[in-house]
């Protein structure tokens, strides 16, 4: 098959695998994002529990209302908790998203490895195909005075 041949069929493969590293990238892109806005609403619950301290020995709290402070920031230490496990997850994903993108990023550079090489061998081909041509010419001009 002729270096030619293979780069108009290679064309199309690597118009999709470009595809692919593009959506593989704004897919990692995205889960960084996510990540971002996931590590703020951890820091704003973070902030948010650290402004409730423990009320004044000095201020007299009836029992119900104790139970209630309690209550309210047991479940504010859960959705602490809770976004740092969205936190962690997130991370996970991040890190699977980046092998999807290494693996569609090393096809890309493989195959543009692959075709700078053939579009080499196809400009040595059309050089050798040009200097035969050109010493085939120089041979019949040569030859030409002897055959008068």
């Amino acid at each position: 098959m002729k270096p030619g041949d293979r780069l108009s069929r290679l064309s199309p493969v690597q118009r999709l695998a470009l595809q692919r590293e593009r959506q593989a990238a704004t897919a990692l892109a995205d889960a960084v994002a996510t990540l971002r806005e996931a590590e703020s609403t951890h820091a704003q619950l973070v902030q948010y529990r650290s402004g409730y301290t423990r009320p004044s020995q000095t201020s007299r709290i009836d029992t119900q209302r104790w139970q209630d402070y309690h209550e309210f920031l047991d479940k504010l230490d859960q959705a602490v908790s809770a976004q740092q496990a969205i936190i962690d997850d997130q991370r996970l994903r991040i890190n699977a998203a980046r092998s999807r993108w290494q693996s569609a990023h090393g096809r890309v550079s493989a195959l543009g490895k692959l075709i700078e090489q053939l579009r080499e061998e196809q400009q040595q081909a059309q050089a050798r195909n040009t200097q035969r041509e050109l010493d085939e010419r120089a041979q019949h001009t040569l030859m030409r005075p002897f055959s008068r």
